[in-house]
């Protein structure tokens, strides 16, 4: 059959070579297919091997195995198209089984081997059907080895969810079940040593400039007090202010590099402390 069709198949295969009279067997095989509510419009054999019964949608074929005398073959075969794909396949299948019933009931065979939608089935006697298995086509292309495969930590992928609006609720809910299973990845922004670095230097810097704060607010206050108190006015008190902590400010720069060695180990005890308790905060805002 050409591409235009769809066939289904079967092969009876006997124990001994098989006579058999096409004309005479074309009556009692119209009736039987009659049963399945086929009806065909030619009926005919060719040369005694074969015999055909042709209709609009359906052609079911009953011939000799050309290399094999003890087997016949029954094909029935649809035009592609002719109608729904899945009761097409029904009907062939009907008319396939009523041809292999009628020869059956002449003969018992040894098997029937039916190809049926791409599967291949073998029935035989005091046999359940067996279908065999689907050769699978491997790909020509060789696939790359375990050891080719790249081994950098790749970032975790980033989901799209709705920030505002109606879903936004879903969608955060979706981000943080994301991120429990991806779990925390080692080239993720948030374990980024770079950041981390920058990190603890910012919270050194913002602990200096408390330092410094709480160094110069005694000594300003102590200076406007002392102002006020010998009747200076608060204008002359707050020039003085502003004099005196611009001059700490200087003074303190040549202090600044030690005064960073000492925040600075401190600060990086506080990042190893945070990164120690990341991971059950995450887990905490999980739960919620």
């Amino acid at each position: 059959m050409t591409a235009r069709y769809e066939e289904t198949t079967a092969r009876v295969e006997y124990a001994a070579p098989i006579s058999l009279d096409m004309a005479r067997i074309a009556g009692p095989l119209e009736a039987r297919l009659a049963t399945r509510g086929a009806r065909f419009d030619v009926i005919g054999t060719t040369q005694d091997d074969e015999l055909q019964f042709i209709s609009g949608s359906l052609i079911v074929t009953l011939r000799r195995c050309a290399t094999d005398a003890s087997s016949l073959r029954v094909a029935a075969a649809s035009l592609v198209g002719a109608g729904h794909p899945r009761s097409m396949a029904a009907a062939r299948f009907a008319a396939c089984t009523a041809v292999v019933r009628q020869l059956l009931a002449l003969r018992q065979a040894d098997r029937v081997v039916w190809k049926h939608k791409g599967r291949t089935y073998v029935t035989a006697e005091q046999m359940e059907t067996e279908i065999e298995p689907q050769r699978v086509r491997r790909a020509m292309r060789q696939l790359p080895e375990v050891t080719d495969m790249p081994r950098a930590a790749l970032p975790a992928p980033r989901a799209k969810v709705a920030l505002s609006g109606e879903g936004a609720e879903d969608g955060e809910r979706a981000m943080r079940d994301l991120r429990r299973e991806l779990g925390a990845s080692p080239a993720s922004p948030e374990r980024d040593p770079a950041r981390l670095g920058a990190w603890g230097e910012k919270v050194a810097l913002y602990a200096l400039n408390a330092l410094l704060v709480a160094i110069c607010a005694p000594v300003g206050a102590g200076m406007m007090v002392y102002s006020l108190l010998r009747g200076g006015s608060v204008t002359v008190s707050a020039r003085a202010m502003g004099i005196t902590g611009a001059g700490i400010g200087f003074s303190s720069l040549a202090a600044a590099p030690a005064l960073a060695q000492i925040t600075v180990p401190a600060t990086q005890g506080l990042t190893a402390a945070l990164d120690t308790l990341a991971p059950v905060g995450s887990l905490i805002a999980s739960l919620f």
